[in-house]
């Protein structure tokens, strides 16, 4: 039987950790106008957990792939999509499953062929 506390305490953590995953969202490439931009679906969720990690890339002829990182202290992953340049998909959805619990930063980088990258960075928690 869970307690009224028990709730209200979990019910606290989850809104907690929803506000901490809305301003966790950090670029590290700036630019005038981003080259590329990461959003994970859902930021929190109960483990073992599904995610999706879409990109949005700006349309460039020197555009030629983009390394999406799922990293924890307990468990990684990764994939790497290639990009035709301006003919690419804008958006990209890359979907891991079965996370584990853990905190993890998610970093998506595009990769140019000047050897340009762009990186941005989001937090995602699994409880």
């Amino acid at each position: 039987m869970v307690s009224g506390v028990d709730r209200n305490r979990k019910a606290r953590r989850i809104a907690t950790l929803g506000f901490v995953a809305s301003l966790a969202v950090v670029s590290l490439g700036v630019h005038a106008i981003e080259p590329i931009r990461v959003r994970v679906l859902p930021a929190f969720a109960l483990g073992p957990a599904d995610v999706i990690v879409e990109t949005i890339v700006e349309p460039d002829t020197r555009n030629r792939e983009v390394e999406v990182v799922v990293d924890s202290p307990n468990y990684a992953a990764a994939s790497t999509v290639a990009l035709e340049g301006e003919k690419a998909a804008r958006v990209r959805e890359i979907r891991f499953r079965q996370l584990p619990a853990g905190s993890y930063e998610v970093s998506a980088t595009l990769v140019q062929d000047d050897g340009m990258r762009s990186k941005v960075a989001a937090v995602l928690e699994i409880q």
